[in-house]
């Protein structure tokens, strides 16, 4: 879910007091990054193994999108991601090059934007209900 350009996200939280509800209700927390994504990522390999993963990723598919990815010219053992969809998280890009790979992958950062202002409690409970509208027919 998209808010403010950044994606929400939201989490079920149990409750054990909804059991009379013919309808369970839901509780959800919600929560979104203050640095939303710049659709760039770094994936840091060991030693000697960027090229490898490069070939191995060529056409790599993430999120419904095809994303870039070349040797980093300015860190070592490190492959560049272009392309990345906006929300797509960094635990969803780790499964997309594990999945495509059997290359070790140490860690991927996800390069973030500028810092966003919190939105207020109303314009949050608009968005949601406008994503829940969706869903409640």
């Amino acid at each position: 879910m998209e808010f403010h350009g950044s994606s929400l996200k939201v989490v079920p939280i149990c409750s054990y007091d909804n059991r009379e509800l013919p309808f369970p209700a839901v509780r959800a927390k919600v929560s979104w990054p203050r640095k939303p994504s710049r659709d760039i990522a770094l994936v840091t390999c060991t030693s000697g193994e960027a090229e490898f993963v490069v070939k191995d990723c060529f056409a790599l598919g993430v999120g419904g999108r095809y994303v870039n990815c070349t040797v980093s010219k300015k860190y070592e053992n490190c492959v560049f991601v272009t392309g990345v969809p906006l929300h797509v998280t960094e635990p969803e890009l780790y499964d997309a090059f594990c999945g495509a790979t059997t290359r070790r992958i140490l860690e991927i950062h996800l390069l973030r934007g500028t810092p966003t202002a919190s939105p207020s409690v109303s314009e949050c409970t608009e968005a949601l209900m406008r994503e829940l509208s969706v869903h409640a027919k």
